[in-house]
This record gives structure tokens, C-alpha cells and sequence, in this order.
């Protein structure tokens, strides 16, 4: 199953998805904090994370004439997920660590800001928003590797549920009827 025109493809696919997503990471970065926490970026970047690794998917199964087990489906999208999210935590690390070591305490003052507008902005109470800033606050992670890895991790549950659904809706056997 994990032949070298696989493991080629899933290579390149997440080669190309964790350099878009380091290109994010950097583009907001040099945009702002704001650009950084907006709800925008949020979006494109889950859209991205969704998205991508299915239409990698695809591609896989068209490249293989169009006939792609459930298996086969599961394996490129997680793979392509958790290869580009790798890439995407290296690149998140050196902008924390060794670009802008001050950058998480500055995106953890800033997401606080944001949080706070967007609770004001729907109308809720000051005792509901204040109650949000104490949760925020108590769940604070010191950053680091450790902080990192887990998220990694952690993302990586979010990856097999994508290429669960993804390798599900893609899937296609061969047709029983079909003449050799």
C-alpha cells in the first residue's frame, strides 16, 4: 500500500501544504498581532486544514484511475494533515522561540483584546465576559516545545476525524460489473 509513488505524494503534498502554512504564519505575522488572532485568518487557515488534505485526496484517487479504497483514502489525508501540521508546528516554534521570543505573550495579550470585542460586539453581559478572561487566564500554557508538541498531538485527533469523514466521502471500489 505504501509504495514510493505514495509516500512521494504524500511527501510532496505535505511539503507544499506546511509551506503555505508557514507563508500564513509569516504573512500575519508581519501584518500584525491582530492579523495574527482575526477571526479571517482563523478561517482561512481552518479551511486551508480541511480543505487541502482532501483535495490531496482526490488527487491521489484520480491518480490511481479513479478507484480508491477506504483505506488508501484515510492514509493520504491523514498523512498529508499530519505531515503539513508538523511542518507548520517547526515553523510556528522558530517564530515563538527564536524569531520573536516575545511573540506568545504579545498574540496571549492581544487574543485576550479580541476576546473581549467579540463577547462586547453580541451584546454579553460584563460578569459573562469577565468570566471568559478568568477561564483564558486560568488555562494559560507556558509556552514552549512541550506546548507546541501537545498541540501537535492534540491537532492530530482533528486530522483523523478530517480523513475519516474525507476518506469516507471519497472512497470509490471497483465496478463488480466492470469488464477486464
Amino acid at each position: 500500500m505504501f509504495d514510493k509513488e505514495f509516500k512521494d505524494f504524500v511527501l510532496q503534498a505535505g511539503l507544499v501544504l506546511g509551506l503555505i502554512y508557514g507563508i500564513i504564519s509569516f504573512g500575519t505575522y508581519f501584518m500584525g498581532l491582530e492579523a495574527m488572532v482575526s477571526i479571517w485568518t482563523i478561517v482561512i487557515s481552518l479551511g486551508i486544514g480541511i480543505g487541502a488534505p482532501v483535495y490531496y485526496g482526490v488527487r491521489w484517487k484520480q491518480f490511481k484511475g479513479g478507484v480508491l479504497d477506504f483505506k488508501q483514502a484515510f492514509a493520504v489525508i491523514f498523512l498529508v494533515y499530519a505531515l503539513s501540521s508538523l511542518i507548520s508546528t517547526i515553523f510556528s516554534y522558530t517564530l515563538n522561540t527564536i524569531i520573536d521570543p516575545e511573540l506568545p505573550e504579545a498574540l496571549y495579550q492581544e487574543s485576550l483584546k479580541f476576546t473581549v470585542q467579540i463577547m462586547e460586539s453580541v451584546g454579553a453581559p460584563e460578569a459573562q465576559i469577565d468570566e471568559a478572561l478568568d477561564q483564558i487566564r486560568a488555562e494559560k500554557e507556558v509556552y514552549g516545545l512541550s506546548a507546541e508538541l501537545k498541540h501537535y498531538f492534540s491537532g492530530l485527533i482533528f486530522g483523523a476525524v478530517i480523513a475519516v469523514i474525507g476518506g469516507a466521502i471519497i472512497k470509490k471500489s471497483p465496478d463488480v460489473f466492470e469488464q477486464s
